[in-house]
């Protein structure tokens, strides 16, 4: 029982008349902490809810200076809850809601111990994770209170999507980074706040903006999609370091080829690159020298070609202190002109190369690639006749 202390003189009249008269009545309570004066009606309400109510005193509670009392302590609540006092709020609603069971705005203050400790979590201490746990927790305890719609529906609506599109912005940049864990949690927890704002008893669809939530499910789906890329890379991986130390080369290169055609955002993926270049050396491992010597051939190739006449118009005319032979490649063609005067000295058709390379003097002739043919040329840098073609 709370520690209180009644005195009252005997009462004159029938007390369910109303000519209770009390010469004297003390009640002190303690609440939150601090001992308050109660005024007469209280008091004769608090005395016959200890004495078992027998002549039903406490049957017209909710009039007179009692519910001025119950207001004020309710009032005091939600001033506090409004200026975002929250501990304070929280407080003052628990001790509402322990000393009044049966006031009529007894189900909003329980509800509003739950809002109120959200609002902490959310403004206050920005703990997002914390805030979908309290709510999975509590929120049991509240929904079905008969305020719950009224009270908590639009507080609902207004934070759940705040603390589900944080979660999810946090899961992004921790995939994104590589923090797989950190990830993982707060998706989960993201996906968690959706499911309680989709729950129409907590958050009305009148109530709820499915553009933000769109959004939301959006980064969710892609934290999913780099979720199910890592888990490829790391099957890949795998594949690749067996294939590699088995000594399947090939294997390991299909794998890889394989993974940049399914995932091409991962193509740059520094462990990908580490696989590879572990297969390339193992290769290399592989090869091993032979001293086979063959012999460069001397003749041209057969080709249909009988005869070829190159034509140059020739814009300006000079001279240069410049002396040998001035090559480029155009076309696939390989053309040679002098470098004193300009004049056009031969063309020689090669193919087309996916890295440029250019010819290389030796002594009078040029070294040359014939990309059609994978074959290295010696030619007369003066007349680019064929000294001699060998394989490569």
């Amino acid at each position: 029982m709370t520690n209180r202390a009644f005195e009252f003189f005997r009462c004159t009249g029938q007390i369910r008349a109303g000519c209770l008269q009390m010469a004297t009545m003390q009640v002190t309570a303690k609440n939150r902490g601090r001992v308050v004066q109660r005024d007469a009606g209280i008091r004769v309400v608090a005395l016959a809810k200890l004495m078992g109510d027998p002549l039903g005193l406490a049957a017209p509670w909710k009039t007179g200076g009692a519910r001025v009392e119950f207001d004020e302590m309710i009032d005091a609540a939600d001033k506090a809850y409004k200026s975002r006092s929250y501990s304070q709020a929280i407080t003052d609603y628990e001790a509402f809601v322990e000393d009044f069971p049966g006031h009529e705005a007894w189900s909003r203050a329980k509800v509003q111990v739950l809002i109120s400790r959200l609002r902490q979590m959310v403004e206050t201490a920005s703990n997002y994770s914390g805030a979908v746990k309290l709510v999975q927790q509590q929120i049991g305890a509240v929904e079905d209170e008969p305020a719950f719609q009224a009270t908590a529906g639009g507080e609902l609506a207004s934070m759940l999507p705040k603390v589900a599109m944080q979660l999810a912005q946090k899961a992004d940049s921790a995939s994104a980074e590589g923090r797989s864990e950190e990830a993982e949690e707060n998706a989960k927890l993201a996906t968690d706040a959706l499911t309680l704002i989709a729950n129409t008893k907590y958050v009305p669809k009148s109530l709820r903006d499915d553009s933000e939530i769109a959004t939301i499910s959006s980064l969710l789906d892609r934290i999913e999609r780099r979720r199910q890329a890592l888990r490829d890379l790391d099957a890949t991986l795998t594949s690749m370091a067996s294939a590699t130390s088995s000594g399947d080369i090939a294997a390991a290169y299909q794998a890889q080829a394989k993974l940049i055609a399914d995932r091409p955002e991962l193509r740059d993926e520094p462990r990908l690159a580490e696989a590879l270049n572990a297969a390339s050396e193992a290769e290399r491992g592989k090869i091993r020298l032979v001293d086979q010597r063959a012999e460069a051939a001397t003749d041209e190739r057969p080709s249909a070609i009988a005869v070829a006449v190159a034509i140059a118009n020739r814009r300006q005319t000079g001279t240069a202190p410049a002396e040998g032979v001035y090559t480029a490649a155009h076309g696939g063609v390989l053309y040679a002109v002098a470098a004193n005067d300009g004049r056009f000295l031969w063309r020689r058709p090669v193919g087309f190369a996916t890295r440029a390379v250019r010819p290389v003097n030796l002594n009078d002739d040029l070294l040359v690639i014939d990309h059609r043919h994978n074959e290295l040329l010696r030619v007369n840098q003066t007349t680019g006749a064929l000294v001699w073609r060998a394989a490569l």
